[in-house]
C-alpha cells in the first residue's frame, strides 16, 4: 500500500495520456515503428495465406434443410455483406475462387492502409486536436477523457462502425480484441521495456480499472440476449458522460474516495498513532545546476515523494519548447542513412497523400485538418475492414469465425498501433502512470464510445426505414462469453500489479504476456471449437451466415 500523495503539478491519468503522451515521443520513433509493426502485421497475413491449405477445414456438405455437415464440427459458411463493393481482383465466394492465391496484394493494401491509419491519427487528427483543446480552454484531464481518447481510438471507432453497417461482428470483436491488446499485450510491452522498477500511483489506476470494470458489467448484460435495442446503446454512452464528469471533477472524487473509504478502511495510511510512524529515510540533496536543493523525501513504503526543486519547472518548459520545435509535417522529408530512406520510399504513396490533400494542423486551418482527416480515417478504415474480411474468408473458407477470428487478431493489434507505441516509449521514459493510465483508460472510450455510437446510428436508421427489427444482432453466440472472459482479464491484471507491490516490472511483464496468450487460446479455441456450452448469446442469423 501507499500513502495519499498530492500531486498538484502532475497531469495524471487519460489527461496526462492525452496531452503528454505523444508530445514526451519523438514523432519520427512512432512514424517508424508504425511501419515496422503495420508491415509485421501484413507479413502475417501473408503468412496465413501462404499456409491456408495445411489450415482449411474439411470440405463443408449441404444436408437436408440446409444444415451443414463435414468430418467433425464444421463452422457455419458466411456471407461477405452486399454493402462491399464488387472485388476487382476476386469473385465472390472468394474461399472458391480459383485466383485466391492473388489475395497477397490485399494484404500489401491492408498494411498501407494500417500505415495510413497510423499516420493519419498521429500527425494530422491528433494535431488539430490537441488545436482544439488549446483553443476552447478545455482542462486537461476532461481533453484526455474526450478529445485526445478519440484520438487514439479512431480507428477502433471507425472499424465499429463499418462493422454494424455491413451487419458482421468485426466491430464487435476488434474492440473486445483491442481491449485485450491494450490491456495485457501493452501493459506486458511497457512492464518489460521499463528500465528500472516503477511505483504506480494507486488513484489513476484505481479509478479508470474500477470504471471500466462497470462499463464492461453493462456491456456483458445488454450482450447476453443476442442483440442490443436503442435504449441500451444509449445507457453505454450516458456512462461514458458520466465518466467525463468524474474527471471534471477528479481531484474532489480522489480526495472523497481517500478520505471516506480507503483511510476508514486502513487500505492506505497507517493508524495515527506515534508507534506505527517509521521516519523517513535520509538521502543526499538532488543537486542542480551544481546547488544543492531540497531534498525529497522518502516514505516508508520506499516511494519517493515529490518535492518542490527549484529549476525543474524551467527545464520541463525547456522540453515543451523543444516539443513545439517540431515540425508535424518532417514525416515528409528525405531522412538520413539507407534503412530509413527505404522505410520513407515504401511509404510515400500514403505520406505523399496526406500530405498533398490534408492542411497541416494549424491554428488557422485546424476545423479543415479535422474534416479531413475524418474522411481519411473514414477511408482507410472501410478498405481495412473490407480487405481483412476477405483475407478472413479465404484462411476459413467462409467459416462464420472469420470476422471474429481477425478482429481479434489483424484488426485489434492494428488498430491499437498508436497506443502501443507512445505507452512502451514513454514507459522507457521511466512514466509507469502514465503508459499503464492510458492503455486502462482508452478502452473506457472504446467500449463506451465506439460500440454504442454505431449501434445507435444503426438503430435510427433502421427505425427511420421502418424496418421491422430496429436493432443490432450480435452474430456470434461467443461475444458475451469473450465480454465475461475480458472482465476476468482485468481483475486479473489489476491483482498481478497489486500482488507486485503496485510497480511496473519485467516481472509484470511476463504476467501480461502470459495472460495474453491465455486469452488468445481461449478465443481461438472457442471459435474453431465453438462449444455449445459457451453460446450464451449471439444468433446465427442470415444475414451473417449460411
Amino acid at each position: 500500500s501507499q500513502p495519499h500523495r498530492s500531486r498538484p503539478s502532475l497531469l495524471e491519468g487519460l489527461g496526462a495520456m492525452g496531452l503528454r503522451r505523444n508530445s514526451s515521443v519523438p514523432r519520427g520513433f512512432r512514424l517508424r515503428t508504425s511501419f515496422y509493426a503495420s508491415a509485421g502485421l501484413a507479413a502475417a497475413a501473408l503468412l496465413a495465406v501462404s499456409t491456408w491449405r495445411y489450415l482449411e477445414t474439411p470440405a463443408i456438405e449441404e444436408g437436408e434443410g440446409g444444415a451443414s455437415t463435414a468430418q467433425g464440427i464444421a463452422p457455419p459458411r458466411r456471407l461477405i455483406s452486399e454493402v462491399y463493393p464488387s472485388d476487382p481482383i476476386l469473385k465472390t465466394p472468394y474461399y472458391e475462387d480459383p485466383n485466391r492465391w492473388m489475395v497477397f496484394l490485399h494484404c500489401i493494401g491492408i498494411f498501407y492502409m494500417l500505415l495510413g491509419l497510423n499516420t493519419v491519427c498521429d500527425v494530422y487528427f491528433t494535431g488539430a486536436l490537441e488545436v482544439i483543446v488549446e483553443r476552447w480552454n478545455i482542462k486537461p484531464d476532461v481533453a484526455g477523457a474526450t478529445f485526445m481518447a478519440a484520438g487514439g481510438s479512431a480507428p477502433e471507432l471507425f472499424t465499429s462502425l463499418i462493422g454494424a453497417t455491413v451487419e458482421s461482428d468485426v466491430g464487435f470483436s476488434t474492440i473486445v480484441g483491442s481491449a485485450v491488446f491494450n490491456v495485457l499485450f501493452v501493459i506486458g510491452l511497457c512492464g518489460y521495456f521499463a528500465k528500472e522498477e516503477m511505483v504506480l500511483t494507486w488513484w489513476p489506476l484505481f479509478r479508470d480499472c474500477t470504471y471500466y470494470v462497470f462499463g464492461l458489467i453493462l456491456l456483458a448484460v445488454f450482450a447476453s440476449d443476442g442483440k442490443i435495442i436503442l435504449a441500451e446503446a444509449i445507457v453505454l454512452f450516458v456512462a461514458y458522460i458520466l465518466y467525463c464528469i468524474i474527471m471534471y471533477y477528479n481531484e474532489r472524487v480522489e480526495h472523497t474516495v481517500d478520505t471516506n473509504i480507503r483511510k476508514s478502511l486502513k487500505q492506505v495510511r497507517p493508524a495515527d498513532s506515534s508507534d506505527d510512524i517509521v521516519p523517513p529515510a535520509k538521502v543526499e540533496p538532488v543537486e542542480i545546476n551544481g546547488d544543492p536543493e531540497v531534498t525529497p523525501e522518502i516514505t516508508p513504503e520506499g516511494a519517493m515523494e515529490e518535492a518542490t526543486v527549484p529549476g525543474a519547472a524551467d527545464a520541463a518548459e525547456d522540453n515543451a519548447d523543444d516539443d513545439d520545435d517540431e515540425d508535424p509535417l518532417d514525416f515528409i522529408k528525405r531522412p538520413e542513412g539507407t534503412k530509413d530512406i527505404i522505410v520513407w520510399a515504401i511509404s510515400m504513396p500514403v505520406y505523399a497523400a496526406l500530405y498533398l490533400l490534408t492542411p497541416p494542423p494549424t491554428a488557422k486551418w485546424y476545423i479543415f485538418t479535422f474534416i479531413t482527416s475524418l474522411l481519411w480515417i473514414a477511408g482507410f478504415s472501410f478498405f481495412l475492414v473490407w480487405w481483412v474480411e476477405i483475407l478472413g474468408d479465404i484462411v476459413f473458407r467462409g467459416s462464420c469465425s472469420a470476422s471474429v477470428i481477425m478482429g481479434f487478431t489483424i484488426l485489434a493489434a492494428g488498430t491499437s498501433i498508436p497506443d502501443a507505441v507512445s505507452s512502451v516509449a514513454v514507459a522507457m521514459k521511466g512514466e509507469g502512470d502514465m503508459a499503464v493510465s492510458s492503455s486502462i483508460g482508452s478502452n473506457i472510450f472504446d467500449i463506451l464510445v465506439g460500440l454504442p455510437i454505431p449501434w445507435m446510428l444503426k438503430i435510427i436508421i433502421a427505425t427511420v426505414n421502418s424496418e421491422a427489427n430496429p436493432f443490432v444482432l450480435i452474430g456470434s453466440p461467443f461475444l458475451f462469453f469473450y465480454v465475461v472472459l475480458l472482465l476476468f482479464m482485468v481483475i486479473m491484471t489489476v491483482g498481478s500489479i497489486h500482488m507486485l507491490g503496485w510497480r511496473l516490472t519485467w516481472k509484470l511483464g511476463a504476467m501480461m504476456a502470459a495472460l495474453y496468450v491465455l486469452f488468445l487460446l481461449c478465443a481461438l479455441g472457442t471459435e474453431f471449437g465453438r462449444p455449445t456450452w459457451l453460446q450464451w448469446g449471439g444468433t446465427n442469423g442470415p444475414a451473417v451466415c449460411r
